[in-house]
């Protein structure tokens, strides 16, 4: 018998030394193995959300975020309004495994533009480059990584158009709260130095005068008007243009500065008709805007109280909304502004821009409001109560359905008819006088009417001042009416 050898195959020795050099080599070629980067798109695509990029950035990526953030107008950026970013896909390049494009489609909530439920939607791409010496993927960004057709230097705005109001109506169709011509009156500043005025002084001057013609209080609209940009327009008061109400046109004329331009503003039939049903619209003040939590914007005309606040989503309809790429124009033309309106370079030399919108949106019109009141009798119901020397309210109701027709109160301010809180007392004796007419009481029928009345044994009284003549054995119709 042979003893086995103790000799490898010279020919299988070789085939295992080849296979090893030649994976070593193929190993060399290829680098050390990188991690993937879709861990940095998505990352990359949380920042974009939030506005806060974790995700680390080329030198040249790294002032993009804070740039697009300053391009970007309120209501637009991540701090005001829901940003969705959806990675759509993570390419590596074939011809450079140090580079790949993640490729995101961007839904930017427009609620705060006041477009509830619609968004603004575009499809764009970011590179993200390997970083040998840190041994990570960073993202390369350019503006319109974030904002698709954003260029350097650009800019973005948003152009609100209100939408027609609708109307509160009376119960038989006719308009009660409506846009009416206005006018508005106050100072100009930027026409104080055309008129002749020079100086903070000639400010404060002319604001004294518009104050006094505009009857309203001097030291403060003073100060409001130091406070005011250069060349804003300050309000003094705004008076209705119905024929009724003096405008002093001419009186503002006289004055640096004075001024009365000409609007609309929704607008009840008188400044008091109805004012706790119907309630004011307009812009509110720092002080509404501060306690809404969000629901109102500085500038942004509103419902403030009443119908108008409580309907605010039916009458305000929806505004069209205008958002707008500004790029500066360097003279030549990109594929995305080829339809683009290219401004004139100012007299100053200011570069203009090629501005292309990016989003566009038609206003929708408010619908009108039915209300129960009835003009005749709401005006009717102001007069009774403004007669009053105590604070009065009286409340009409149509007893067949419950409408109410007439609510009003008196002294102004005192919302006695719609606010306050009282027991019906003798306002129920409407109502269980119609039950006695019903029942067959004729109104000149002899009825009891003492001083007092023991009830549950409890002694009930007339009130103070009954007069003494009605006392006794009345007609119920006399005794309706005194009490």
């Amino acid at each position: 018998m042979s003893e086995p050898s103790s000799r490898r195959s010279p020919g299988r020795g070789m085939t295992l030394g080849l296979a090893a050099a030649l994976l070593l080599s193929t190993t060399a070629c290829l680098g050390p193995a990188r991690p993937s980067p879709e861990d940095s798109a998505a990352a990359l695509a949380t920042g974009i959300e939030t506005g806060e990029f974790s995700v680390p950035l080329t030198e040249a990526g790294r002032e993009v975020p804070a740039a697009v953030e300053e391009a970007l107008p309120e209501g637009l950026r991540p701090e005001d309004a829901e940003v969705t970013v959806t990675t759509e896909s993570v390419t590596v390049h074939e011809d450079d495994p140090a580079r790949a494009t993640a490729r995101y489609t961007v839904r930017r909530d427009l609620s705060a533009l006041g477009l509830d439920g619609q968004e603004w939607s575009y499809g764009t791409d970011a590179e993200l480059v390997w970083s040998e010496e840190a041994g990570q993927w960073r993202a390369d960004l350019r503006p319109d990584d974030l904002v698709a057709g954003l260029e350097p230097g650009g800019s973005v705005t948003a152009r609100r158009e209100p939408a027609e109001r609708g109307s509160i109506l009376d119960g038989s169709g006719t308009e009660l709260m409506m846009e009416r011509k206005v006018a508005r009156v106050g100072l100009d500043k930027s026409r104080l130095e055309a008129d002749g005025a020079e100086g903070a002084e000639d400010v404060a001057d002319a604001a004294r005068r518009v104050a006094a013609v505009a009857e309203v209080d001097e030291d403060a609209f003073v100060a409001r008007a130091e406070a005011a940009g250069d060349k804003a327009f300050v309000e003094a008061i705004t008076l209705r243009v119905d024929g009724a109400t003096y405008v002093p046109v001419d009186e503002l004329a006289r004055i640096p500065g004075g001024r009365v331009l000409e609007d609309t503003a929704v607008l009840a039939p008188s400044r008091t008709f109805a004012r706790e049903v119907l309630g004011t619209y307009g812009e509110p003040s720092a002080e509404q805007v501060e306690d809404s939590a969000g629901e109102l914007q500085a500038g942004v005309a509103t419902g403030l109280s009443g119908l108008q606040a409580d309907w605010e989503d039916r009458l305000a309809g929806t505004p069209g909304v205008t958002i707008t790429l500004k790029n500066p124009d360097t003279g030549g033309t990109s594929a995305a502004d080829t339809d683009a309106e290219t401004d004139e370079t100012d007299d100053a030399g200011t570069q203009g821009t090629r501005d292309r919108v990016a989003f566009e949106s038609d206003p929708v019109p408010g619908q009108d409001l039915t209300a129960t009141l009835d003009r005749k009798v709401q005006a009717e119901a102001e007069e009774v109560v403004a007669a009053s020397e105590v604070p009065a309210g009286l409340v009409a109701l149509r007893p067949s359905d419950g409408h109410v027709l007439a609510a009003a109160s008196a002294p102004e301010g005192w919302p006695v008819a719609t606010a306050g809180s009282y027991a019906p007392g003798s306002t129920f004796k409407v109502v269980t006088t119609l039950a006695l007419l019903r029942d067959g009481l004729d109104p000149q029928e002899t009825v009891q009417c003492p001083d007092t009345l023991t009830v549950g044994g409890m002694a009930v009284g007339n009130y103070d001042g009954y007069p003494e003549s009605s006392v006794g054995s009345i007609p119920f119709s006399e005794a309706f009416a005194e009490s």
